[in-house]
């Protein structure tokens, strides 16, 4: 089938990097999709590079809007969507394989599925450097009509990645679902992605890490602060929230979220700030999560956390964090 895809590229402040993000949709060797190209109140050439972009190819749309932040630009983004599916790329980032689209047309098109997921490679812009990632997915390990099985695959193998970008999906799946993403909080993907975990029945994969993430070396220090840490905590507790109490696929969606519980106790590490007690106290309180531990990584942080004591499985990620730093 010849699926209509709607590409979704959030735009601000990012003049060196669209142009090499658009095209390197253009280029795709599938032909039949749009790009649309959200103009989150940008200040730099980046309203006007969109624009010129918009004039070279009548598949280009462009919404100019004002500032909102990521989760505002992907969500004016679906609304005007016209796909079958959409896809996200962050404007500073690039596919770097010209038959990928017509890949996953070409898998989704066997598997109907709600959605479609895939690895990444890290662009080390400092170093010039690409690096492969350990995200290598096996099809034949997937099962379309058992979702349990896809899961308990996706999630001990640390293959479900919470990034919208790491998926095409289903556009009847995010409007019928209200699937949009939540604005004015920080890691809005971890939520949007147990969303959409818990609606879509039919998970397929491609073993292709086409998508390049831009790294850019030391940043996450200066980055991190307060709010990332309180936003981490109320995605967590909201994905908990959304699982039925009797689903029989709770397990499976806790490991999700315990996955990302440990980037919770990591990050505090990368804060230059105190946090208050309340917060430190939440983080403790939710070690509950380290039960649910189908994921490898989790499982190991369990036994820590059961033989040795929480108090020492976080002193072990400070040093853990402190190394990573250097």
């Amino acid at each position: 089938m010849n699926y209509f895809v709607s590409i979704i590229i959030p735009v601000y402040n990012i003049e060196k990097y669209i142009e090499e993000c658009v095209n390197s949709v253009l280029v795709q060797s599938y032909k039949n999709f749009e790009v649309i190209l959200v103009d989150d109140g940008s200040k730099d050439r980046s309203s006007i590079i969109c624009d010129d972009l918009a004039n070279l190819d009548n598949r280009i749309k462009v919404i100019h809007k004002k500032n909102g932040g990521l989760s505002s630009a992907r969500n004016a983004g679906i609304k005007a969507s016209k796909g079958d599916y959409i896809a996200f790329i962050d404007g500073d980032d690039y596919w770097d394989d010209r038959d990928f689209l017509k890949d996953v047309v070409k898998c989704l098109d066997e598997s109907k599925a709600d959605f479609i997921s895939f690895g990444l490679k890290k662009y080390y812009e400092n170093e010039d450097f690409i690096q492969d990632t350990k995200y290598i997915f096996d099809r034949n390990l997937v099962d379309i009509n058992n979702k349990k099985k896809t899961l308990d695959y996706l999630i001990s193998n640390n293959l479900y990645i919470s990034s919208a970008w790491s998926k095409i999906v289903k556009r009847d799946i995010i409007m019928s679902n209200n699937l949009f993403f939540k604005e004015g909080i920080l890691s809005e993907d971890i939520d949007w992605s147990a969303r959409l975990l818990i609606y879509a029945d039919k998970i397929d994969v491609i073993d292709r890490a086409a998508y390049i993430y831009r790294y850019r070396q030391n940043s996450i220090s200066k980055s991190l602060g307060r709010k990332n840490i309180e936003d981490l905590i109320a995605n967590i507790e909201n994905s908990i929230s959304y699982i039925p109490k009797s689903d029989e696929l709770k397990y499976e969606y806790m490991s999700y979220i315990a996955f990302q519980y440990l980037t919770l106790m990591i990050v505090p590490n990368y804060v230059n700030e105190d946090l208050p007690k309340e917060v430190v106290s939440k983080i403790k309180e939710l070690k509950y999560l380290l039960r649910y531990d189908l994921n490898n990584k989790v499982h190991k942080f369990r036994l820590i956390e059961k033989y040795l004591g929480f108090n020492i499985l976080n002193f072990m990620v400070k040093i853990y964090s402190k190394i990573r730093k250097g």
